[in-house]
Order: structure tokens, then sequence, then C-alpha cells
């Protein structure tokens, strides 16, 4: 899993880069908002750790920006502004998780956990090859549409023919014209 870290504070983003790498997470760093903001875009993470007072762009318009432009990589906003207002609007402007400082790693580390695994369970209904992207979400809805529910075998079948995998009744014939 690779996290971007955005954050000016030199020492901080450092800390927390090591303490990541030692949980065996690939980890970048940008220091600035500029760089933060050009990497969240262009380069593929699996978490964003974001500050808010950056220079050159701060936090909340890199979050913006990202959101606006498609980017769905989880957001942990890591900020000093701990005020309810500074809360909601991160939160509302696209943040998944606010953490003001300072905090334990521990608690640092359970969240970037949290939401890891909230990331990895929405991503595996996509499907990309190249070009192609296939949503098995949707895939499953139109099997359904057009074959009805899945179907599992009756109980007076001799158990050596029971197969523990769904089966779907035979298509439908349509007529084909070209």
């Amino acid at each position: 899993m690779r996290i971007l870290i955005v954050e000016d504070e030199k020492s901080l983003a450092d800390i927390i880069k090591r303490g990541l790498e030692e949980e065996d997470y690939a980890v970048d760093v940008a220091y600035n908002g500029e760089n933060g903001l050009f990497m969240a875009e262009n380069e593929p993470s699996d978490l964003i750790l974001l500050d808010i007072m950056l220079p050159i762009v701060d936090g909340m318009t890199i979050l913006k920006k990202i959101r606006k432009a498609g980017v769905r990589t989880p957001v942990l906003m890591l900020t000093a502004k701990d005020t309810l207002t500074d809360k909601v609007s991160g939160l509302d402007s696209g943040a998944d998780d606010y953490l003001t400082k300072p905090f334990l790693f521990e608690e640092l580390l359970a969240r970037v956990r949290a939401l890891l695994g909230r990331s990895c369970e929405a991503k595996t209904s996509v499907i990309e090859i190249g070009d192609l992207t296939i949503d098995m979400e949707i895939v499953k809805f139109l099997v359904e549409i057009f074959f009805g529910p899945p179907v599992r075998p009756s109980s007076h079948i001799p158990t050596p023919l029971l197969v523990p995998v769904q089966s779907w009744p035979s298509r439908p014939q349509y007529p084909c014209t070209l």
C-alpha cells in the first residue's frame, strides 16, 4: 500500500514516514502544497495524509481540487486546526477522516488501517484492464435482471453433484438482428 504524506513540518513528516515504513507501507512525502497537489493528481496512492496549513497551496484547496478532478483516494486530514468548524469544513470538503495534532502514532496507525481497509473493500468491485473498466456490482445487477436471481441446487440432487457456487438459469433466447 502506498501512502502520500503532504506535510510542511519536515521533522514530523519524516517521523510519520519512518513509522509507516516500519509497518511495511510505501511512503511518498511532499513538503509543500504545490508538490502535494501534483503528486495527489498524478501519482497513484492508496491514502493521502494531508496537512491544512501548507505553503504555496493550502490543504483545503488541494482536497477540493483533487475531489473535483475525480480522485477518490481516501484523505486523512492531519492538522493543528482543531475547532469544530475546522473539522466539519474538512470533512464536508471531502476528507474521509480528520486527526488533530498533537496525536499518538498508534491512533494515526489505527486510522490508516481503517481507511485502507475501507478503500480496499470499495476497490474490489471494479476491475481495470487497460482502457477497459468493469464494475462487478453493475454486472451482477444486470445478470440478475436478464437471468433472474441466483438459484441454488435443490437438496434432492445427490451430494456429489452439488456445486458450492451459485448458478443462473439458462440464458433466454432473443432474436438477433444485424
